[in-house]
């Protein structure tokens, strides 16, 4: 619920943010160590 409420707030301070895309577990790692919080999911992941 705590992540929720994290991304409501992102989207109501109305400040640009960004959201990345990893293509895998590595780089979502990297992202995350980064400091990015969200990270999203491609609609037509390639396997």
């Amino acid at each position: 619920m705590a992540r929720c409420e994290s991304f409501r707030r992102g989207h109501a301070e109305g400040e640009t943010f960004l959201i990345p895309v990893p293509w895998d577990t590595g780089s979502a790692k990297i992202m995350q160590s980064a400091g990015f919080v969200v990270q999203a999911t491609s609609s037509a992941p390639s396997c």
